[in-house]
């Protein structure tokens, strides 16, 4: 079929890709044909349309500007296992597509990851009649879509570390104004506080 495609289209016949649930290509097999496409030399031209991963990270409410898209995750356990501990070392908002029927499984995945009280979006059937948005914890969408039917794919964002994170800038920061209060030059504060937290110089200037 992929051979036809490219034929008819160097033929002169035009094709569109075009999905009723989201953007063509993302987390979607079209992507081959493009590849193909480019391989080919044929012109391929993207005119934007509703894409969940963008969408979603907008409707989180989050307001780290870095966001990390992981797409559907893997079924078998090896790879599945490989792939979330590369997320929990990811500290941005993490976006995933997950399907209905396996929404809980994975919630409950997540719960014991990153924990009950990290906060999470899930959007179901963003830009479409029956769209929901749900936020909260980890813990309180279990709780939530445990017991309300799940119908259509569903968009994950878990606010990954970003309160860790924040917690260890404060800690800098009052760990730096008790170090100047013992005498400690600016400089030698820099380095000791680098060295502590196993940081880069930039950083702590930040």
């Amino acid at each position: 079929l992929l051979d036809r495609i490219v034929l008819e289209i160097k033929c002169g016949v035009k094709y569109a890709m075009i999905s009723d649930a989201g953007m063509p290509c993302i987390s979607d097999p079209g992507q081959i044909l493009v590849n193909r496409c480019i391989e080919e030399g044929i012109s391929v031209d993207v005119i934007p349309g509703a894409c969940a991963v963008i969408n979603g990270k907008i409707l989180s409410g989050f307001n780290n500007e870095m966001f990390t898209f992981i797409g559907f995750l893997p079924r078998e356990s090896k790879k599945l296992k490989d792939r979330v501990d590369l997320m929990k070392s990811i500290k941005t908002i993490l976006v995933i597509y997950e399907s209905p029927h396996r929404l809980i499984k994975t919630l409950n995945m997540f719960r014991e990851e990153f924990g009950g009280e990290t906060r999470i979006y899930i959007g179901r059937e963003l830009t479409k009649m029956f769209e929901e948005n749900f936020r909260g914890t980890i813990d309180d969408s279990i709780d939530y879509f445990s017991s309300n039917e799940i119908k259509g794919e569903c968009i994950i964002c878990i606010e990954n570390n970003v309160k860790i994170e924040a917690i260890e800038d404060n800690c800098i920061i009052e760990e730096f104004i008790k170090n100047r209060k013992l005498g400690i030059t600016n400089k030698d504060n820099i380095r000791k506080i680098c060295n502590e937290y196993n940081l880069k110089k930039n950083y702590v200037y930040g």
